[in-house]
């Protein structure tokens, strides 16, 4: 006889010992074996030997053991017997366990139920999807843009808006992807511009490992967004990247600059002018003292007209300086004032031009006119016109060496308007120079012994007393050929409204 147990026996002891729940059916769908695991797993809802696998999922049914999901559950247990293969099922019970049902079809037919209480699997999950889920929110209410990659390179969670930020978007920029499969697909659509560009060449050089993906640079997405990266290791391993949009910082930034750039500017126009204006004014003061004094000493009838004549053209300096000082005031303030009459320009041009001849003979320069026999009518102010052409041919003669020409010509414009240009063949100006020149109180050659005396105040403003005209002033200038300062004046109806 043998010792060995009954192979009967040997199952059973097999089964009892198993931490799984197994119960068996036999081809009759009744109930042929089951452990002590089973019924402990399923306490509330045990099976008896004999029992038909019907009468039992009818019992459960009504009991509620399948809560919600009662049809579906009903449905897949009750056409049990006629499927052809292995199946799982997971569900939680009224008593809140979480059990796991593997149903397996039996060669003679019949199957084998094994149930395995996963509750403690099933709450972990759940809390580690709720960890995501937290995570995943406080990700997704960042300001930044956030990606967490781990020590091999591979992302494992980022928010929307750093998908956004990348130029990836979101369907892309998922966990499992390396950062270098990312890093390739930025530079296939142009993130980082051409492949010439600097940004391009650092995101190679990181994809190749000769640049530390640690570390901060910023650069300017293909939308004109700049950029803020920021790369930071993780204490176990991997590395967090961080992307801000400092596209309004930045722009702030260079509004303050500009702002800071524009205020030392003034400061140094404000000096400058300051200088220039003291000096300008102690000249035609000495004058007047000097030749005043003269007066007092002289006995002689003529020496005392000519000093007295000397006196009179200081102190007319000396009222035209003050006279710019206060339109230049009036224009800061928006008070100046012009007169709108319908007028004629040609007068106006035959009198500037006979005040410039003189003065262009006085510094030994050609002067030459170009007027024609009529001009269109203009609206505007007589005076101000006058002191526009008077400032403009000023300048000219000024910046004139003797030797040089000054000219005056006036067109009339297929547009029933006038083109008026004042040109010379003098010194010129840098294009680089134009704006700068027509600011006020600005003198290009800076310093007291500069070459050329004035306030600084003649194209500043004779642009502001023609434009509130509604007349076009533009200047072209060559450096050693000469300026031509051009006048569109627009006839008389365009500017009545």
């Amino acid at each position: 006889m043998s010792d060995e147990p009954p192979a009967g026996d040997l199952y059973r002891t097999v089964l009892e010992t198993l931490p799984h729940g197994v119960c068996v059916f036999g081809p009759d769908r009744r109930v042929r074996m089951v452990n002590a695991a089973y019924q402990r797993i399923m306490e509330g809802s045990e099976v008896a030997i004999g029992e038909h696998h019907a009468d039992i999922v009818a019992r459960r049914e009504a009991a509620g053991e399948f809560g919600a999901r009662r049809e579906e559950i009903v449905q897949v247990m009750r056409d049990d017997f006629v499927k052809a293969h292995p199946y799982e099922l997971t569900r939680t019970r009224p008593n809140g366990t979480v059990v796991l049902a593997r149903v397996v079809p039996l060669p003679e037919g019949g199957q084998a139920v094994v149930v395995t209480d996963v509750t403690r699997r099933a709450r972990a999950e759940a809390e580690a999807g709720q960890r995501t889920a937290t995570l995943q929110a406080m990700l997704d209410n960042q300001p930044d843009g956030v990606a967490l990659f781990d020590g091999d390179g591979f992302l494992v969670a980022a928010n929307a808006l750093a998908a956004r930020l990348t130029g990836l978007g979101e369907a892309t920029m998922r966990p499992g992807r390396h950062v270098d499969e990312l890093r390739l697909l930025q530079l296939a659509s142009l993130e980082f511009g051409d492949m010439t560009s600097p940004a391009a060449r650092d995101a190679l050089a990181r994809s190749k490992g000769t640049i530390a993906e640690t570390g901060r640079f910023v650069r300017t997405r293909p939308d004109g967004t700049v950029l803020e990266v920021r790369t930071d290791p993780m204490p176990g391993g991997g590395f967090l990247r961080t992307y801000r949009d400092v596209t309004e910082e930045r722009r702030a930034r260079a509004e303050l600059e500009a702002a800071r750039d524009a205020a030392e500017a003034a400061s140094r126009a404000k000096s400058g002018f300051l200088a220039t204006m003291t000096h300008e004014l102690r000249t035609p003061l000495h004058a007047v003292i000097g030749f005043s004094e003269a007066i007092l000493e002289e006995t002689r009838p003529e020496a005392v007209r000519d000093h007295a004549r000397e006196v009179l053209e200081a102190g007319r300096q000396l009222l035209g300086l003050v006279d710019g000082l206060l339109e230049a005031t009036r224009i800061e303030a928006g008070t100046l004032s012009l007169r709108g009459a319908v007028l004629d320009p040609l007068p106006i041009l035959r009198a500037a031009a006979v005040s410039a001849r003189r003065a262009a003979e006085a510094a030994g320069i050609a002067f030459e006119e170009a007027l024609p026999e009529a001009l269109p009518q203009l609206r505007g102010d007589a005076g101000r016109l006058r002191q526009v052409l008077d400032a403009l041919i000023s300048n000219a003669v000024k910046f004139t060496p003797a030797g040089g020409r000054v000219t005056l010509s006036a067109t009339p414009l297929a547009t029933g308007g006038t083109e008026i240009a004042i040109a010379d063949t003098g010194i010129g100006m840098a294009p680089e120079d134009i704006p700068r020149a027509f600011e006020a109180f600005t003198q290009l050659e800076a310093g007291l012994s500069r070459r050329y005396p004035g306030s600084g105040l003649g194209l500043y403003l004779s642009r502001a007393l023609a434009g509130a005209m509604g007349i076009g002033l533009d200047l072209q200038s060559t450096p050693g050929k000469g300026t031509t300062v051009r006048l569109a004046v627009p006839p008389a109806e365009e500017t009545s409204a």
